[in-house]
């Protein structure tokens, strides 16, 4: 039986080592969610959760399956994707 995984066919936007490289105090994860034919995941769930702080944001991807979480403080996070009948990957 084959199983079906997400895919982050775009790279997360902005990187947690180009936070600490920038001035600013705020980033943000954008990206794409798909499945393994890299059909777009409309309705995937992202949570990103900061390893430091524990503060966690919870969006939806689009129709598309974008998605974009702005307005972090700079920390370390994780990233989580789930949905439904799909493999749920963390990075």
């Amino acid at each position: 039986m084959h199983h079906r995984h997400l895919r982050l066919l775009t790279a997360l936007s902005l990187s947690v080592a180009a936070f600490a490289q920038s001035s600013d105090t705020t980033g943000a994860f954008r990206g794409r969610v798909s499945n393994g034919k890299g059909a777009p995941v409309a309705g995937a769930t992202v949570i990103v959760k900061s390893k430091d702080t524990g503060l966690t944001r919870t969006i939806q991807t689009t129709p598309e399956g974008t998605f974009s979480i702005g307005h972090l403080p700079v920390r370390n996070y994780n990233v989580m994707f789930k949905a439904h009948a799909l493999q749920t990957v963390t990075t």
